[in-house]
């Protein structure tokens, strides 16, 4: 095992993930896997199809921002995740703009596409605050207390070179970024249906059952002792 300092937190959040919330990880492993059968089915019709094409390639952009949010909360890096999640977000608008606008498919291959505040307001986007927060606090040079909190030692104005694993953010963090990839598999599997894939059924059920599996695990629309209030 790698005993660099630089991958502390990340032994640490595997350690805590693998004994205490196995179901974290499992779900996170699974949803990928989802977002994986979906490019697979867009990439079988992609050659006779620029909507499955270009759906695909839009899924698959996705899906390596996701994966690349997932490593670095398992990092420590929450707050930076966030700098991979605001296009993580309007890849995801964009699969449900495509659905609805599959002529537009042309637009995103020549570079003409609207800009994404234009595109999320066409499709009534629910991301709109979580943009926002992303773009002041994340997404861009920000000094808020968001933005830096993080890099101080608890307590102190010391300066905190490497992040620790904190069981209780990593678990909010994992259940927030989890919830996002849910997002992209179900605007992934709804933008199969013009293409009438024959396995867009079995997709479709996966997807059902990872939500329910999602909705129990995380306890979803129950109140947690570590939501706002």
């Amino acid at each position: 095992m790698d005993r660099s300092p630089l991958w502390r937190a990340r032994a640490q959040a595997l350690t805590h993930l693998s004994r205490d919330r196995p179901e974290y990880a499992k779900i996170v492993e699974d949803l990928f896997a989802l977002v994986d059968e979906c490019i697979d089915a867009y990439e079988r019709g992609a050659r006779n199809s620029q909507y499955a094409r270009v759906c695909g390639l839009t899924t698959l952009k996705a899906k390596n921002l996701g994966l690349g949010a997932y490593s670095l909360i398992l990092d420590g890096l929450g707050q930076e995740a966030g700098a991979l999640l605001r296009p993580f977000i309007e890849y995801t608008e964009l699969l449900t703009y495509f659905k609805r606008y599959p002529d537009k498919v042309g637009e995103a291959e020549n570079g003409s596409l609207p800009p994404a505040g234009a595109r999320a307001k066409a499709i009534g986007g629910i991301y709109r605050e979580l943009r926002e927060h992303l773009n002041a606090h994340a997404s861009h040079s920000s000094y808020s207390k968001y933005s830096l909190s993080h890099l101080f030692e608890r307590g102190s104005s010391r300066f905190k070179k490497l992040q620790h694993a904190d069981p209780t953010v990593l678990e909010r963090n994992v259940r927030d970024f989890a919830i996002q990839l849910y997002l992209l598999v179900h605007e992934a599997t709804l933008g199969l249906e013009p293409l009438s894939m024959t396995d867009l059924r079995s997709i479709g059920g996966k997807a059902d059952t990872v939500h329910e599996r999602l909705t129990a695990i995380f306890e979803l629309g129950q109140a947690r002792s570590d939501d706002p209030v």
